[in-house]
């Protein structure tokens, strides 16, 4: 259509190019009503481009026609492929929004299930938390039931804090002041207790006190720093229930030999290496085995491994 404008343009124009003044010099207007002469000019283009041809239909129809392309044939060029390699993105749609394909898909699934039941999700309720990995710093938006989902930098489920950045700073911390109350609730009737031996304490302390200190530790990435802080934390309350000042000269080691205890660490790899061995139990479809079979094909940190 614009190249048979441009014809009629060539044909029609004056070959002098320039402008027609409605309005003369001497201030008396030419053309006062400017809707009759649009519509004389409509009418007139309309004659103009609705003359019949003199060609028939059949005559048209002898025409040898050039067959269209309904596939691409053409290799593209480096450049091609190298702006839309760019456009990409780890594991995400190639549209402008960015979100997850595979994510979306679920949230959608998530969506349609309690529906199927006559039940609906509370969007105010529903939060995103992202953690993006070391290149990636965009929070992405997830789309429920056509509202953008409200993103938060932690959450707490079940007791256990989880973070933006996969740290467990938050969490430890929190696991720390509800294993405090927890002991002071039974200081008077067991820990100060002169009756009760002390491999019955330490064996009621591993039983009752360090779950709640553990709590979700099997999917823990723990560094150093943070075992160093936990045996310390540990030893603390070890040497208040056992009564011991820095005049006795008790190592730690000791006090654990008096205790039945392991070491914070030990306790931590055990800890990992039952939740290993209840993965490897499980069914190849499981989500919990699929997550950790790609955190080792893609050499991610494994919680087994201490930093």
């Amino acid at each position: 259509m614009n190249g048979f404008y441009n014809e009629l343009k060539e044909v029609c124009e004056p070959k002098k190019k320039g402008y027609v003044n409605l309005k003369p010099t001497y201030g008396i207007v030419t053309y006062s009503d400017s809707k009759r002469v649009v519509a004389r000019w409509n009418k007139h283009s309309l004659k103009l481009l609705n003359v019949p041809g003199d060609i028939d239909h059949e005559t048209l129809e002898k025409v040898p026609q050039r067959n269209s392309k309904t596939n691409l044939d053409e290799i593209p060029t480096m450049d091609e492929m190298a702006r839309a390699i760019a456009g990409l993105k780890d594991s995400k749609a190639p549209e402008g929004d960015g979100i997850p394909a595979e994510m979306q898909k679920i949230v959608d699934a998530f969506s349609d299930a309690p529906k199927s039941f006559g039940l609906k999700i509370d969007i105010t309720n529903t939060e995103v938390l992202y953690q993006p990995n070391s290149t990636s710093t965009r929070e992405e938006d997830i789309i429920f039931d056509g509202k953008k989902l409200s993103s938060v930098l932690e959450f707490i489920y079940r007791g256990s804090i989880a973070s933006s950045n996969g740290c467990i700073g938050d969490d430890t911390h929190m696991r720390m002041a509800t294993f405090s109350v927890n002991l002071g609730r039974l200081r008077q009737r067991l820990w100060n207790n002169e009756h009760v031996p002390m491999r019955v304490k330490g064996k009621l302390y591993r039983a009752i006190e360090l779950p709640t200190l553990l709590y979700g530790a099997e999917a823990w990435t723990v560094y150093r720093r943070q075992v160093k802080k936990l045996h310390a934390f540990m030893m603390l309350h070890l040497i208040s229930i056992m009564l011991i000042t820095w005049m006795d000269n008790v190592t730690n080691k000791e006090i654990l030999e008096q205790t039945g205890l392991p070491y914070m660490e030990d306790l931590l790899i055990i800890n990992n290496l039952g939740w290993i061995g209840h993965l490897t139990g499980l069914s190849p479809d499981r989500l919990q085995k699929q997550l950790e079979l790609s955190c080792i094909e893609l050499s991610c940190n494994i919680p087994t491994q201490l930093k």
